[in-house]
């Protein structure tokens, strides 16, 4: 299972104590063994920080292959492992995977860089049986489409076979949400169910979650996950086509701040999500080039918004010169605001009418020419 980002468990237990006295204190505890390592270190990690999950000690022993977890869970949550050698050398994460409240054992085997991992943990076992060989099969099929298509919107194989391969995807997508939709209904109090619509929301493909999560059980959709993931639908949803395009607050490339709104006024606007080391946000630029010559004088701003992490500022205002880039750019300090509102996959543009609502979103650029020369 894949999510955006880690939060290492490191916070004492005397911090979390008034959080759990104002929640259901439910104990758990992880059994946990590993093939052909004996001695080391583990490391339990968790994609957030809440008074439903806490751990006693983050770090523990290896032991002759085994070693054990304890502490406060209040729902099943998804969960990964670190693996150490005796030296604090990190040696593997296990992937992510279920635990629950109550005891239970997870089996971790490591044999040619495949890591596979077994659990009694009820929720492991609902995912594993009835939600995952299904969901990998579909996933699988989409991610080689997603592939052949940025494949194919950079190699000028034209608006015809990106259209064909938009088009599978588009059956793919729905075929995942129709498969969470009927999982759901099936199994309303589950919190593998949660957990899938969460992980299924995305900028281009939220509709199916947010029917399933309608059929969700009220207890689920009061959780924090649940909780979450209806902000992340009202996030997606203030993208779509129509809507004024959110204000964000940016530096340009002197530091100075500014904000998205005011960069707006009687012009169209195409706003570039990129950062400097995105092959496939670099391989566009001669020909996004060309597009700002020819339409600017005519009507077009571009500007860049670049999500780089902080540490790589430098390389950003570099990529700037590298690829002669004309139009105004600025940043978005360590992309916070664009995974706010799931923008992930670059790059990433809108197209904006002089009142700043979105009328294109994540035009291929002979689409975006076709229009131009239609609109200006």
């Amino acid at each position: 299972m894949h999510r955006s980002a880690l939060l290492l468990l490191s916070t004492t237990l005397a911090l979390y104590l008034p959080l759990f006295s104002q929640t259901r204190d439910t104990t758990f505890r992880l059994n946990g063994s590993l093939a052909d390592i004996e001695s080391g270190t583990v490391q339990i990690w968790q994609p957030r920080s809440d008074s439903s999950f806490y751990v006693f000690e983050n770090g523990v022993p290896i032991r002759q292959g085994k070693f054990q977890f304890n502490g406060h869970l209040q729902f099943p949550q998804t969960t990964n492992l670190g693996i150490f050698d005796e030296n604090g050398t990190f040696l593997f994460d296990s992937g992510w995977f279920y635990i629950d409240p109550g005891e239970q054992e997870v089996h971790i085997k490591s044999a040619q860089e495949v890591i596979s991992i077994t659990s009694n943990a009820t929720s492991f076992r609902e995912y594993a049986a009835g939600y995952q060989p299904v969901n990998d099969s579909l996933d699988l099929i989409r991610r080689n489409i997603i592939r052949e298509l940025d494949k194919a919107k950079f190699a000028s194989l034209g608006l015809a076979v990106m259209d064909s391969l938009n088009r599978l995807k588009v059956r793919l997508e729905a075929q995942q949400g129709i498969f969470l939709m009927e999982y759901v209904l099936a199994h309303p109090q589950s919190f593998v169910s949660l957990d899938e619509i969460s992980a299924s929301i995305s900028l281009e493909n939220y509709v199916f979650a947010e029917k399933a999560f309608f059929f969700l059980d009220p207890e689920l959709k009061n959780t924090v996950t649940g909780q979450e993931i209806q902000r992340k639908i009202d996030r997606v949803k203030a993208l779509e086509i129509g809507r004024r395009f959110p204000d964000f607050g940016l530096l340009d490339t002197a530091g100075v701040s500014t904000s998205l709104h005011q960069m707006e006024g009687g012009r169209l606007l195409l706003i570039d999500f990129w950062f400097n080391s995105c092959g496939f946000c670099i391989q566009q630029f001669p020909e996004l080039r060309q597009l700002y010559k020819r339409y600017q004088p005519k009507g077009l701003e571009i500007i860049g918004i670049t999500v780089d992490k902080e540490r790589f500022a430098a390389n950003w205002k570099k990529a700037i010169r590298t690829h002669q880039l004309p139009w105004p750019q600025y940043w978005d300090f360590n992309g916070l605001q664009s995974a706010d509102y799931l923008i992930r996959d670059f790059p990433t543009n809108f197209l904006l009418n002089d009142r700043g609502e979105i009328i294109g979103r994540n035009l291929a650029l002979e689409e975006l020419q076709l229009f131009l020369e239609e609109r200006l």
